[in-house]
């Protein structure tokens, strides 16, 4: 994360960013505990999951936000591309089979991440402060 996106968070009332272990291969009652500590207490969780897990972390935060951080398809090919793990015909086929939809009854942010990180991390950061200091939080 930029500094400039630190600064922003830091400016929203009370956040606590909390990465915690398991958020993407699954969570176990350990990595909840902190998250949901600071939940209880009213306090801001940031969390990087799949979107596979979103009914877990429904049931175990009533009050969830989405933030679905997508890109342009042909963005989103040229980054895959730039890493290099992956053939031209891999990546037109993995494309393919993803969905950048969060299908559900959840509250869900659509993030472009098309542009520049700044660009996007200013999104996020208006977003989550129009939540956070709005009425999704009071």
């Amino acid at each position: 994360m930029t500094a400039w996106a630190t600064r922003s968070l830091r400016r929203l009332r009370h956040p606590a960013v909390l990465p915690f272990p398991g958020v993407h291969t699954g969570c176990d009652t350990a990595s909840r505990s902190k998250p949901g500590q600071a939940v209880e207490t009213g306090r801001l969780v940031i969390a990087n999951g799949s979107r596979s897990a979103l009914p877990d972390f429904t049931t175990a935060y009533p009050r969830l936000v989405v933030f679905n951080v997508t890109a342009r398809p042909e963005v989103l090919a040229q980054r895959l591309a730039t890493r290099g793990r992956e053939t031209e015909d891999e990546i037109r086929q993995r494309l393919a089979r993803i969905s950048l939809e969060v299908t559900g009854d959840y509250h869900v942010v659509t993030i472009d991440n098309s542009d520049s990180l700044e660009v996007s991390a200013q999104a996020f950061i208006a977003a989550l402060h129009e939540l956070y200091c709005g009425t999704h939080f009071a």
